[in-house]
This record gives structure tokens, sequence and C-alpha cells, in this order.
């Protein structure tokens, strides 16, 4: 019997169905980096899709008014292929070059469902920003990562590096480690950002933050912003300085639509911790 611990992963999911938006995998190699994880790679083939190339005269028809062609299973097997081998290689580029251990597995099924499966609470998820998505699969989507109960890491193709990993407070010291440990990686400042209903909870928040900060050698200064039900507070998050990441602590009452305004209006990646 083998009592070995078992190794922290990072499971990244990608759908075998589409393309990667640019510099996914490398975003991901550093969150397990920093995390020091495997990076666990899960290529997941759309049993719907699968279905719908089984049926007669099935036809793809591609978005920006390219050219539509049939399609059928034996086709699309083949492109799952294609995409198996070139995420493969991908993968050997970014992963090998920083010694990080991986692995990549091809799964059928749906992403969100996949996802409740093969994730437990000691992983960290990657999967890209959900307004990729159409409406039913990105509720789907949501619906799924709000019931497993690993830190999840919302890739948004648009961040800019070069700018700040930003702490939303709310009370766990867990969410400053990350932060603090993805900023070093990946050579940005940090800061924190204390979020609380009232001013007594904002500035017994801002004395523990402090403490920690004291503690690990920052010597950044924290800010507050008082939330609020109508999410006012998320507009005033939008103006202020910006960022690439913004680490968000799960079950802090923020909710996925403000998470999906935050990454949509700041252009950042989000990591639920």
């Amino acid at each position: 019997m083998n009592d070995a611990p078992r190794r922290r992963r990072l499971v990244l999911a990608l759908e075998a169905g589409a393309n990667d938006p640019p510099g996914l995998l490398a975003a991901a190699v550093n969150v397990a980096m920093v995390l020091r994880a495997d990076l666990d790679a899960r290529l997941i083939e759309d049993e719907n899709i699968l279905r719908a190339a089984e049926l007669p005269d099935t036809w793809l028809v591609p978005a920006l008014g390219a050219s539509t062609k049939m399609f059928d299973t034996a086709t699309l097997r083949r492109a799952f292929r294609v995409r198996s081998a070139d995420v493969r290689k991908q993968l050997a580029v970014h992963a090998d070059a920083r010694a990080l251990r991986w692995t990549l597995k091809t799964e059928s099924g749906s992403l969100a469902d996949r996802l409740a499966e093969m994730v437990t609470g000691m992983d960290t998820v990657v999967v890209c920003h959900m307004r990729r998505r159409g409406r039913d699969a990105r509720e789907a989507l949501a619906q799924a990562l709000r019931q497993i109960s690993a830190s999840v890491f919302l890739y948004n193709r648009h961040a800019q590096f070069g700018e700040k990993v930003i702490a939303m407070y709310t009370g766990e010291d867990s969410i400053l480690a990350t932060a603090q440990a993805l900023a070093s990686e990946v050579g940005l400042p940090f800061e924190v950002l204390l979020l609380a209903h009232d001013v007594e909870s904002l500035k017994s928040r801002a004395d523990a933050v402090e403490q920690w900060l004291s503690e690990h050698g920052q010597t950044t200064v924290p800010g507050g912003i008082l939330m609020d039900g109508a999410g006012e507070w998320i507009d005033r998050l939008v103006k202020s300085s910006p960022a690439t990441f913004v680490c968000v602590p799960d079950g802090s009452g923020i909710t996925d639509a403000s998470i999906g305004r935050l990454a949509d209006a700041k252009s950042v990646m989000i990591v639920r911790v």
C-alpha cells in the first residue's frame, strides 16, 4: 500500500472541438509552477458533437462566414487526434523547458460534467474565460465551477502582462499567499485590495493584512473598497489602476456576474482561490 501524499495537481480543462486562445498553455504552466503542482491536461471530446457527426448529411457551419462543409465521425475523430497531438507538442515546449511534470489525457463527455468528476479540493482548475462560450454552455460551466471545491483560474486571452497582481482580501490569508507567489513567478508587483461591507470590518482586515505583509517581507499598502449589493464597487474597481491577475476568494459573496464584469472590463485573468 502506498501511503505517500498525492502531489498537488493543476487540471487544465481543454475542449477538443475548440482552438485554445493564444497564451493559454503557457499561462497554465506558469500557474502550475507557482503552485508547485503537476499539470494534468484533459482534452474533452464533446459527446454531443460526436453524436451529431453520426447523423446523415451533417454539415459544419464555421464562424466568420467561412464555407460550410460536410463532416462525419471519422473526420471528427481525425480532427480530435490532430488537436491532441498539437496540444501535446505545445505542452512539451512550455512545460519541459520548466522541468514541470505533466500529462495529457483524452476523455469523452461535456466539459462541465467532467470537471465535477475529475476535480478534488486539492486541485486548481484552469479554464478559458466563460464569455467565449454560448449562453447554455456558459451557465453549465459556471454551475460546475460553483459546485467544485478547487481553486479556479479563468484565463482571459486579452490580459496584458506587465502590470500587477491584485489580491482581493475578505479575510482569508490563503489569497495573500497565492497572489504573492504568483507575482513572484511572473515578475509583477503585488497589491492587496481590502473588501468589506462596513467600515469596522474594513479596519479589522487592514490590521490583519498589514501584519501578514510585515511577516512576509512585503511593503505594499493595502487599499480598501466597501462592497454594496448593487455591485457599484465593481465599477470602482474597474476604474482603479490596471492589473494582469486578480485573485478572488471563493465563497466571499463575489458573484459570477461580478467576476465576469471585472474580467471583461479590465481584461484580466481571474484566479479564484
